[in-house]
């Protein structure tokens, strides 16, 4: 059983040629609403590859909130850890697309928000039944390390995607058993810029300063590096033509989860997920460019 704590959004995505630059109007998109969220994105990805899920959230008891459950249930998502709220509604994030398949997001987390420490110990009978517990950190920082705090006393395997990017104490840090920061996140992480193999042995000499264990950092359309104590390796991502990056990390995160699951080697594992996450970049959307373990495995023979 794969774990998925985070969040569930609505996305409104528009599609333009170039980004704005401040002030300036952009027209001649074109618009489209997506299932989203870290979260959410992640236990579907991870369903969709033939991972059993649980899905672990608050989802506002509104229209948007209706629609991503149902969205869920029909990628495989066990939904009986997720919360309704009445207090906030579902949460929402505004993407723009530009010609190049680069975006920009912005996010009003609604319920997202109101994930607590308090509903991860109702939760404690999901993290017993798990073998692999995955989150990222769009939800409250204290509600993370409930949950890693949790899930490492009972020796799970923890898969962060540090995303957003918060600062997590060093004894937190310690607890995850595999950390998927992409560049921007790896250098706020230990410091260093990751982008190709001589970084990567820098920030291999590092780790341990921070009590990471593994690091797989993304390194976009190059794929992904791989460091742990004992290797650097760089898994190159598969060619495709890319058309919308928005939900490739997610996919990448998902297929690790699974991936790990199935008792994969690490190098076999970011295999999988690096050519998950460049399958996912031919379609457009976050939930609906999420691949199929078929899609998948296609590109892997």
């Amino acid at each position: 059983m794969i774990l998925v704590f985070g969040s569930s959004n609505t996305d409104f995505v528009i599609n333009i040629p170039d980004f704005p630059q401040k002030g300036e109007t952009s027209t001649g998109g074109a618009f489209a609403v997506f299932p989203g969220g870290k979260g959410a994105n992640q236990a579907s990805a991870a369903a969709l590859l033939g991972g059993e899920v649980r899905f672990v959230s608050r989802i506002g008891s509104d229209h948007y909130g209706d629609e991503r459950i149902s969205h869920l249930k029909r990628c495989g998502v066990n939904v009986s850890g997720v919360i309704r709220d009445k207090a906030r509604s579902s949460g929402i994030a505004f993407i723009i697309v530009d010609k190049t398949g680069a975006n920009r997001i912005v996010v009003a987390p609604g319920s997202n928000e109101r994930l607590s420490p308090a509903d991860i110990v109702k939760s404690s009978k999901f993290i017993k039944e798990a073998k692999v517990v995955l989150l990222q950190l769009e939800m409250p920082t204290a509600t993370a390390i409930e949950v890693i705090e949790r899930a490492s006393r009972l020796d799970k395997v923890i898969i962060l995607n540090p995303a957003p990017f918060k600062t997590l104490p060093r004894r937190i840090l310690s607890k995850v058993s595999i950390l998927t920061p992409n560049e921007p996140e790896a250098e706020r992480l230990i410091g260093i810029r990751v982008s190709n193999r001589a970084s990567a042995i820098r920030a291999q000499k590092r780790m341990g300063d921070f009590g990471i264990k593994k690091l797989l950092v993304t390194i976009g359309r190059k794929g992904v590096i791989i460091i742990t104590p004992e290797i650097v390796r760089l898994i190159p991502a598969v060619k495709v033509k890319t058309v919308d990056t928005t939900g490739a990390g997610d996919a990448f995160n998902g297929a690790l989860a699974v991936a790990v699951s199935k008792e994969m080697d690490i190098c076999k594992a970011a295999e999988f997920a690096a050519a998950a996450a460049s399958v996912s970049t031919t379609k457009h959307g976050a939930a609906s460019s999420l691949p199929t373990l078929k899609e998948v495995e296609a590109k892997l023979h």
